[in-house]
């Protein structure tokens, strides 16, 4: 594969791995979380660089899925509380965590390719030089064999627990009631969003992360009442809007393709939107 292919089919896939997810954190009016793991890992890379001392050690991505699941916990704990809700708490962890990031990278990240910049904006067009060399075969880029395993664990454990995940969704007391336990659930999916955040975050950047992981869910939410009509709309915009934008961005050449990404994105639902108005105002005109 040339490295034309290779970056379309990693977007691709980095837009459907994102947007699958989202999803249920769309429903469940919990879209801040994408804000608080994309800015906490940080953190957690960087502890990891400290230690270790190699921007390629695999115990960075170790680092980060700890932070990542730390977040989570912390989250699922501060949000029981009576005073304190899931956003105030999210805000409040996240924004320490990712003050922390910065101010390690201020300090000992300079010279390397960790920056404040690629953080935002992440490295794409740098994830054909990351290679899988499998017994002297040169396999492709590593991200796109992350990305596919994380593709086949998250949509793997939605299929198999979607009843599970549906009652927990829109009737958590209910699905205590049918002797589900909503906070081991919760648990595990925040888990596998770490994980995937943590998988294509060094790629993606936070941009990339958090807006395909909101928009595409919140486009196919005005568009469908359904849930799995939802997921597979959502699948289908985020697919679209990557594909447009990349083409945009690699024709341009000086555009960052995560940002032009995420604008196809904002425009789809800017008429998704529309749409949904026009339905709106039609019914109550009927």
């Amino acid at each position: 594969m040339n490295i034309f292919i290779e970056l379309l089919l990693a977007v691709m896939l980095i837009s459907v791995v994102l947007a699958i997810p989202g999803n249920y954190l769309v429903l469940r009016g919990n879209t801040m979380t994408s804000y608080a793991l994309s800015h906490s890992i940080l953190f957690g890379i960087m502890i990891a660089f400290l230690i270790v001392g190699d921007l390629d050690s695999p115990l960075l991505l170790l680092g980060a899925a700890l932070t990542g699941l730390l977040i989570v916990w912390a989250v699922e704990n501060l949000s029981t509380l009576r005073h304190v809700n899931i956003d105030a708490a999210l805000g409040l962890i996240y924004l320490f965590i990712f003050a922390l990031g910065i101010m390690l990278v201020s300090l000992f990240a300079s010279g390397t390719t960790i920056s404040v910049t690629s953080v935002v904006t992440g490295n794409i067009a740098l994830i054909p030089f990351d290679r899988w060399i499998f017994s002297g075969t040169d396999m492709g880029p590593v991200l796109l064999w992350q990305t596919l395993a994380v593709f086949v664990l998250s949509s793997g454990f939605l299929f198999l627990f979607r009843k599970e995940m549906k009652l927990i969704t829109f009737d958590p007391e209910f699905a205590s009631l049918m002797g589900y336990n909503p906070f081991f659930f919760r648990m595990i999916f925040m888990s596998i969003v770490s994980i995937t955040v943590v998988t294509v975050f060094r790629a993606a950047g936070v941009i990339l992360v958090v807006g395909l992981m909101i928009i595409p869910p919140a486009s196919a939410r005005l568009i469908s009442n359904n849930l799995g009509t939802m997921i597979l709309t959502s699948i289908v915009i985020s697919l679209f809007s990557g594909v447009l934008g990349f083409m945009i961005a690699w024709r341009l050449k000086n555009v960052e393709i995560a940002s032009m990404v995420i604008v196809v994105n904002a425009i789809v639902f800017i008429f998704a939107f529309f749409y949904h108005s026009s339905l709106k105002n039609g019914k109550e005109k009927v």
